[in-house]
């Protein structure tokens, strides 16, 4: 897998500025002079290629103007945009490893890849048939490949190649390009057979004769001269010609060659329909820097200029490219960044200073919601204080069953008197591994579709903080949902954040007065959701705490990047991520959706993610993992049978047969709950049972019968413990994940 970060620093230390590197579907890379932007496509089985064309393109963003790009629409007269190509590659590739010597090795290990890959469509072809080639592209060939092919010149084409590999300006560029076309122009002139003259040829040669000025009465001498003259001309030009190639240059439209009055009017003739003709079929014009127009078949004039191995080129980088099952450039979407993050995020602060504005609602309890409270926290303290010894004694039991016992070199005073009959007379030392320090972060679905599961939760999620803060664990917890606002353009190629509301619910960070406020708070939203119904509670929740939709997939790209900040806060060795929700997330739009099965890639945190043929959300969540030592995910549900077989897991992307799903639904409809390993993208994923029964932390009272025996009374009680512990079900997994 390519490093994108490290990728991104490279071309930006090349191009000695900040530039932005863009990654994302594009055919080929280009670079955008006025903004100063990077764009580069996702490249497959780059293997040792990408510091090659990453160079490369760097080498165009320090030193070809605008109008020099192989993908720029602004003609060049008398130099054919091909030509301009492979010159200003030479001049850039020089130049770019002239400043970056460490690139030498780089280039010529990807232009060996990518011979390899025969990437200019020549793989197969003899030394010595290189020498049909045109010379624009022999000097491609030479330019790219070096010494990996062997290339020959004639003495003529020496003096030219010369020229080539010398460029060090544009104006360089320019002026050998010219050259180069005028040589290929004569060339073919050389080389394009004439057809055998006819009698009807012979006729109009004589008739032509006898019309003419009698200012020479041999008509063989006065051809000759002619053709001495158009010669002469030629090769002050930097052409040959020949007798041969007088009827050819008679089709032509040169202004120079129209004095003949007879035939001025056919020659204009001719003229008008060959620009038409050119800019009709051609939609260019093709003319030298002599102002010569070329054959009247624009067609035919480009296809003689045309290089292959250029054509080759540009089409072998599109191969390159990473595509989708349309064939198109694979999409590219960029995670959240810090910037875009922090603007969709309410501090626990803001919302404290938000709730005083409801009113005095937090600040003032009627005496059932407070008699609810006190039960509610007096039965956590009680989870908590058990919990938290279980813990203690788990971790206890977990150092004593690793300990080391090793002798030590000093003797044991107290064991000298075995010495006879006992080799064991040293001190020995006990060594006890240290346990890594655990932190949490949780994620809650804040969506509409979670009003009457949300009084439950938050029950659960309280339970699961008071136990954090009594063993000193730290945690962050957030819901999220959306604005329900009007959706906006997003930032080029990222998800679309503008619509995403995260909440940071509760915090390690909270001191005392804090926590204890947020904790009364939420304890008094539980009670309203639970005794009202989510849907009548909107007097109990501020502004900033509303109920939306659940862009899971916008918030998971960002994910990485928390984990990694939530470490270097707290010192955690060793993070569990935990997700509860009660649905699949929805479509978090960015250039396009990112609903379902994907086909693209996400860059998060500077990794390449493929979503080809995969759900996005597991594998935005199989790459935070790498971030975390578990990641844990609760899916809630009532149970009935279409929400619950697309909460149970797939096999081979094919949901389970419908008599396996049934057996599987008597019993969590019995146990309440369904435990796998690896699997929807988390390390540990639990279907809970969501109704208010289920999820409810409130006890049942202790009672026996007054006659039952010790054995009764023992079952008993063993069965109520393990009630509370079970009510609390993501306290009480997690305390065992971290023992």
């Amino acid at each position: 897998m390519v490093n994108i970060a490290a990728k991104n620093t490279l071309a930006k230390l090349l191009a000695k500025e900040g530039i932005t590197v863009q990654h994302g579907n594009y055919e080929t890379a280009y670079f955008d002079v006025e903004n100063r932007v990077l764009g580069l496509p996702v490249w497959k089985d780059m293997d040792n290629l990408y510091d090659l064309l990453v160079g490369h393109e760097v080498g165009h963003a320090l030193f070809t103007p605008p109008e020099g790009w192989h993908s720029a629409t602004q003609e060049i007269p008398g130099c054919p945009r091909q030509f301009v190509n492979i010159i200003e590659d030479i001049r850039i590739e020089k130049l770019v490893q002239r400043s970056y010597p460490g690139l030498v090795l780089s280039f010529k290990k990807g232009y060996t890849n990518l011979h390899d890959r025969d990437f200019f469509k020549i793989g197969g072809i003899v030394d010595i048939l290189f020498s049909q080639f045109k010379l624009i592209d022999r000097i491609n060939i030479k330019a790219k490949l070096r010494d990996i092919v062997k290339v020959e010149f004639s003495a003529e084409e020496k003096v030219l190649v010369n020229e080539a590999f010398a460029v060090e300006t544009w104006e360089d560029v320019l002026a050998v390009c010219k050259k180069l076309v005028e040589y290929a122009k004569t060339e073919e002139k050389k080389d394009t057979p004439q057809p055998e003259p006819t009698l009807e040829d012979f006729a109009q040669k004589m008739m032509s004769s006898e019309s003419a000025p009698q200012s020479n009465d041999d008509n063989g001498e006065n051809d000759d001269t002619n053709t001495q003259e158009t010669s002469g001309s030629d090769k002050e030009e930097g052409q040959s010609g020949s007798d041969e190639n007088d009827s050819e240059e008679s089709g032509q439209a040169d202004s120079e060659t129209q004095a003949s009055e007879e035939d001025g009017n056919a020659r204009k003739d001719e003229q008008s329909q060959s620009s038409s003709e050119k800019t009709d079929d051609a939609g260019k014009e093709q003319a030298d820097d002599d102002g010569v127009a070329g054959s009247n078949d624009s067609e035919t004039e480009e296809e003689k200029l045309k290089s292959i191995t250029d054509t080759a080129q540009r089409q072998s980088e599109k191969e390159l490219v990473e595509r989708d099952r349309h064939d198109n450039p694979m999409d590219i979407v960029y995670g959240l960044t810090d910037q875009q993050w922090n603007e969709s995020v309410v501090s626990f602060k803001e919302l404290a200073e938000e709730r005083k504005k409801l009113e005095g609602f937090f600040g003032v309890w009627r005496k059932e919601e407070e008699n609810h409270f006190n039960a509610f926290e007096s039965e956590t303290k009680r989870f908590v204080q058990i919990m938290a010894k279980e813990f203690e004694l788990k971790k206890a039991a977990w150092r004593s069953k690793r300990a080391q016992t090793s002798r030590s070199g000093s003797l044991d005073v107290n064991k000298l008197y075995s010495y006879k009959y006992n080799d064991d007379i040293f001190k020995r030392f006990v060594s006890m591994p240290d346990a890594k320090n655990h932190g949490m972060v949780l994620l809650v679905d804040w969506s509409g579709s979670m009003h009457e599961d949300l009084g439950s939760v938050i029950k659960q999620v309280l339970s699961l903080t008071a136990f954090c803060k009594k063993v000193n664990i730290p945690f962050d917890v957030y819901s999220f949902t959306s604005k329900n606002s009007e959706l906006k353009t997003p930032s080029i190629q990222h998800v679309k954040h503008d619509d995403l509301h995260v909440v940071h619910m509760l915090s390690s960070k909270m001191n005392k007065v804090e926590y204890n406020e947020a904790f009364r708070a939420y304890a008094k939203i539980s009670w309203v959701f639970n005794a009202k119904g989510g849907y009548a509670s909107g007097t109990v929740l501020t502004k900033l705490e509303s109920l939306g939709m659940t862009p899971l997939n916008a918030v998971l790209t960002y994910i990485p990047t928390l984990l990694a900040k939530f470490r270097q806060e707290t010192g955690a060795q060793k993070i569990i991520f935990t997700c509860l929700t009660d649905g699949a997330s929805q479509s978090a739009d960015s250039v396009q959706s990112l609903g379902g099965y994907g086909g693209r890639k996400f860059i998060v945190n500077n990794k390449l993610l493929d979503t080809t043929n995969k759900l996005e959300t597991e594998v935005l969540l199989e790459n935070i993992k790498n971030y975390c030592e578990n990641t844990v995910g609760y899916f809630l549900t009532r149970g009935n049978r279409h929400n619950f077989q697309y909460a149970l897991p797939e096999k081979g992307n094919q949901r389970l047969p419908w008599l396996e799903v049934m057996d599987l639904r008597k019993e969590f409809l019995k146990n309440k709950i369904l435990h796998y390993k690896n699997t929807k993208g988390y390390g540990d994923y639990f279907i809970l049972r969501s109704d208010k029964a289920s999820l409810n932390t409130d006890n049942e009272d202790f009672a026996v019968s007054k006659v039952a025996k010790k054995a009764e009374i023992t079952r008993a009680f063993k069965k109520f413990q393990k009630s509370k512990k079970g009510n609390r079900i993501m306290a009480t997994k997690f305390a065992e994940a971290v023992a």
